[in-house]
């Protein structure tokens, strides 16, 4: 992860299949910034790593803007990426 890198993990509230796991993966990784996607549809969970000049705020707009909730998961710790968007 870049030292100007940050994670941020968002619980995404209605994802029923792979398609809707598939459409928060692409709403994030079109936000300028982000660096590595993870959406587990088990877990509710988007996994971002991202720089400048985006924040949490976008990642969550982009999530609501593809038609689902997010919240930010503040219990989460800090994690690495690897500059790949993946889906799990």
């Amino acid at each position: 992860m870049h030292p100007a890198s940050m994670r941020t993990v968002i619980v995404v509230m209605g994802m029923r299949d792979n398609a809707c796991r598939e459409r928060v993966a692409e709403a994030l990784g079109h936000v300028a910034g982000v660096g590595d996607v993870n959406v587990s549809l088990i877990r509710a969970r988007a996994t971002i790593v991202h720089a400048a000049p985006c924040s949490r705020a976008d990642l969550v707009r982009a999530i609501v803007n593809a038609g689902f909730g997010a919240a930010i998961d503040e219990q989460a710790g800090p994690g690495t990426g690897s500059g790949r968007v993946q889906t799990t």
